[in-house]
């Protein structure tokens, strides 16, 4: 009778842990699914920032291209 409390038992106790892995499975789910999304709003927001950055680029090179032009006309 004694060995099977103790079998009994033992399942009990793996039903628990079974239990505890399943939650944390479920919770490490559910963070990985957040974690996806804002990575994908990090990417989003970093190439919306790379064009910006690129046509602030391109509008310094035009003005230093006409401050150029300006300077060159004056000397000539």
């Amino acid at each position: 009778m004694e060995e099977l409390e103790e079998n009994f038992n033992s399942i009990e106790e793996l039903d628990n842990q079974v239990s505890t892995l399943l939650e944390s499975y479920e919770r490490v789910l559910d963070e990985n699914k957040l974690l996806k999304q804002q990575n994908m709003v990090l990417v989003s927001e970093n190439s919306a920032l790379t064009e910006k950055n690129r046509q602030v680029k391109n509008k310094i090179e035009s003005l230093l291209d006409r401050l150029k032009n300006m300077n060159h006309g004056f000397h000539s």
